[in-house]
């Protein structure tokens, strides 16, 4: 596991568990530990600035950019 840690205080605000890339699948287990959710995670469209927590899918090749909202099938 890797951890980021806040320098001032020691919190803990982001976990990477596993990441697997290959040509056709990547997955990346992770959890972000903070209130707000996540910003920036790739090509999204959603109606909050954050991204709560959810299933979120990415393509390996460019594709539409649908509404998400963190539920299946991403």
């Amino acid at each position: 596991m890797l951890a980021i840690k806040v320098p001032s205080n020691g919190k803990i605000v982001f976990k990477l568990w596993s990441v697997i890339l290959t040509p056709t699948f990547n997955y990346i287990d992770a959890d972000v530990l903070c209130a707000n959710g996540i910003l920036g995670l790739g090509e999204r469209v959603t109606h909050d600035l954050f991204l709560k927590d959810g299933v979120y899918g990415f393509w390996n090749r460019d594709a539409g950019t649908p509404v998400n909202d963190g539920s299946l099938p991403s």
